[in-house]
C-alpha cells in the first residue's frame, strides 16, 4: 500500500500517525513538505488530488477529504462532497498520476532499487535483481548491486576493460565489508587503522576525515553516520564512545584488529584471494 499526502493541506497531521503507517508496511510520502524558512513563492504548488487506486482495476476521484468532520459532519450540519468511481482502462490514467509523483520523489533515494522502481517491494517479488549504476554515461567505472530472496546482498565496484569490453571486478562487499559503508565511514576505518586511538572533539575528528576525503564533512553529519553504521564498523574493529565536558562534545575512537572466526579460518572458500573473481556467481533457485 502506498499513500501520498499534501504537505500543506495535511500540515497538522501528526508525525506519529505516519510512522505507525510505515511500521505497518505502508509506504508514506509527503508531497511538497512545508519548510517555513524557505521562500513561499512555491507554496501553492500543491498536489490536492484525491485519488484512490485499488489493484489497478478500480479508481476513485473527487473532492472528498479524509477527516472526521467530513464523515460525521459538524455542528453546522453534514458535509457534502462529490466522489466518483471509475473502472476499466481509465483507471490507468489515475494510476499514472499517482505513480509519477511517487517515483519522482524516490528518484534521489540512496537505495539503487528505489531509484529504479520507487519501491523496495520489487526486490521481494523476484529471485534476484541486479542494478548497474553509473554516475555519468562516459565513465568507465560503475557499481553493481545484487539483491534478492535467494542471494546475499552485494555491492561490487567494477571497471570497464577497453580492449575486451568486459567489466573487471575491483572490490566485492562479500570480501571487503567496508565497501558497503559510505565513503566517510570507509575513510574513518582507514584512519583508525593508522592511528589506532583517537580521543578529541567531534569537530577535530570531522576535520581529520575532511582532510582524508578532500571535501568537508560536518561534525553532526559524521556523528549521525557513525551511529547508523556502528555495528558494521565494530565488525571491522572500530569502536567509539561519546561524552560531554563543559558543553563540548568529545569522542573516543579505537581500532582493535578483528580476530577471524573458526568457521572463517577453516573454510577455504571464505579467503579473500579465492573470492576476488571477475564474475558474479549466482545459484538459481530450483524447486524441490
Amino acid at each position: 500500500m502506498r499513500i501520498i499526502y499534501d504537505g500543506l493541506g495535511s500540515y497538522a497531521l501528526k508525525r506519529r500517525f505516519a510512522e505507525e503507517l510505515r511500521s505497518a508496511g505502508v509506504e508514506v510520502l509527503v508531497f511538497s513538505p512545508v519548510r517555513l524558512l524557505l521562500p513561499t513563492f512555491t507554496l501553492n504548488y500543491r498536489n490536492h488530488r484525491k485519488i484512490v487506486v485499488v489493484d489497478g482495476k478500480e479508481g476513485f476521484i473527487g473532492g472528498v477529504n479524509i477527516a472526521d468532520r467530513y464523515y460525521y459532519g459538524t455542528e453546522s450540519g453534514d458535509w457534502h462532497d462529490t466522489h466518483i468511481k471509475i473502472v476499466g482502462d481509465a483507471v490507468t490514467s489515475l494510476q499514472s498520476c499517482f505513480l509519477l509523483v511517487h517515483h519522482l520523489r524516490k528518484m534521489g533515494d540512496k537505495d539503487p532499487i528505489n531509484k529504479l522502481s520507487g519501491s523496495t517491494g520489487i526486490a521481494g517479488a523476484v529471485d534476484a535483481i541486479y542494478v548497474l549504476e553509473k554516475n555519468e554515461r562516459i565513465e568507465n567505472s560503475a557499481t553493481l548491486y545484487a539483491s534478492g530472496r535467494d542471494i546475499r546482498d552485494r555491492k561490487m565496484k567494477l571497471e570497464m576493460e577497453p580492449v575486451t569490453c568486459t567489466w573487471q571486478l575491483l572490490s566485492d562487499s562479500l570480501t571487503m565489508p567496508e565497501t558497503v559503508m559510505p565513503d566517510e565511514m570507509t575513510a574513518l576505518v582507514t584512519l583508525m587503522k593508522a592511528t589506532l586511538i583517537f580521543s578529541w572533539s567531534n569537530t577535530d575528528l570531522a576535520s581529520a576525515l575532511s582532510a582524508a576525503l578532500g571535501r568537508e564533512i560536518t561534525a553532526k553529519g559524521m556523528k549521525q553516520m557513525m551511529n547508523r553504521w556502528r555495528f558494521q564498523m565494530e565488525a571491522l574493529g572500530v569502536y567509539f564512545e561519546s561524552r560531554r565536558s563543559n558543553g563540548q562534545k568529545y569522542i573516543r575512537v579505537k581500532y582493535v584488529s578483528p580476530q577471524p572466526t573458526e568457521s572463517a579460518s577453516s573454510d577455504p572458500s571464505a579467503s579473500t584471494s579465492s573470492a576476488l573473481i571477475s564474475f558474479v556467481p549466482c545459484d538459481p533457485c530450483v524447486p524441490a
